[in-house]
């Protein structure tokens, strides 16, 4: 049977992960929902605090079992060496092949916090890959089965938020001339000082979401705020690094889709994001 790939990210959520704790024996277990397979194919591990916590959150030791119960590893590895960009910038750890699970399954792990390291708080895995549906069945759309042709093109809009507040439904509109293809995310504010803690849900035109719980904003998109020649974690990064969106989303003319966004950031100010929404028109369409 053929089926029709849509994004989804699975996250496995700690309200905190104290020193110490260790989850093991795949005792840290997310349950997938039943509506249908999921195929995973990359990690990212998060801790609130943005930047400033990447350290403490690198140090913490993890490892997963596949559907059948499985481990992948052979023993609990630090994200430093398995996950070694976190997540940020939208770089996640591949999962190559990916791993299918079945609707309903789960995928469960261990997860070590060293009692040397730091507490660390809003602890997450988030399991990147997608959801896999029988044609007709969802949005998911694709480029047309006949002649066109595909231009860069981008759109950019403007939100304002504060230090603590959920803003629901926010639309991005396309505009009414061509289609859409949503192809890479980028985000950033020249607001001091910026956010160290802001989640995002993407959802489709019906606001059917695509994951399971808000995941960090700079695993979705690339962080326009970052300095061209700043480093992370001794790598080299910037607002060149744009996080991809894969399977990319096809968005008819006029149409929308909608995101969630959620900022816990007490003591801080409001921030003006800038979303730039980097894709293809499609002409002919």
């Amino acid at each position: 049977m053929n089926y029709v790939e849509r994004h989804f990210d699975y996250v496995y959520d700690l309200a905190s992960l104290p020193a110490g704790t260790s989850l093991v024996n795949g005792q840290a277990n997310l349950q997938l929902d039943s509506e249908v397979p999921f195929v995973l194919r990359g990690r990212a591990i998060y801790a609130e605090g943005g930047e400033s916590h990447q350290a403490q959150t690198l140090a913490v030791k993890t490892r997963f079992q596949n559907a059948q119960s499985k481990y992948i590893s052979n023993d609990v590895w630090p994200a430093s060496i398995d996950m070694m960009f976190a997540g940020y910038n939208g770089i996640f750890s591949p999962v190559r092949p990916g791993i299918l699970y079945p609707a309903g399954g789960q995928i469960q792990g261990d997860v070590v916090n060293p009692s040397t390291n730091a507490s660390l708080t809003t602890f997450k895995l988030i399991y990147r890959g997608v959801k896999l549906y029988q044609p007709g069945t969802v949005i998911a759309r694709q480029l047309p089965d006949r002649r066109v042709e595909v231009r860069t093109r981008s759109y950019s809009q403007t939100v304002v938020i504060n230090p603590v507040q959920t803003i629901s439904r926010i639309p991005f509109n396309v505009g009414t001339d061509s289609d859409f293809i949503l192809r890479a995310i980028q985000v950033g504010t020249q607001s001091t000082p910026r956010y160290s803690s802001l989640l995002i849900t993407l959802r489709d035109s019906q606001q059917k979401a695509y994951s399971n719980s808000p995941i960090p904003i700079d695993y979705w998109a690339g962080n326009a705020s970052a300095a061209v020649n700043s480093t992370y974690q001794g790598v080299q990064v910037g607002n060149w690094i744009p996080g991809l969106v894969f399977p990319e989303i096809y968005l008819l003319r006029g149409d929308q889709m909608f995101f969630d966004l959620v900022r816990n950031d007490a003591g801080g100010v409001a921030n003006t994001l800038t979303i730039n929404w980097i894709g293809a028109r499609v002409v002919g369409a």
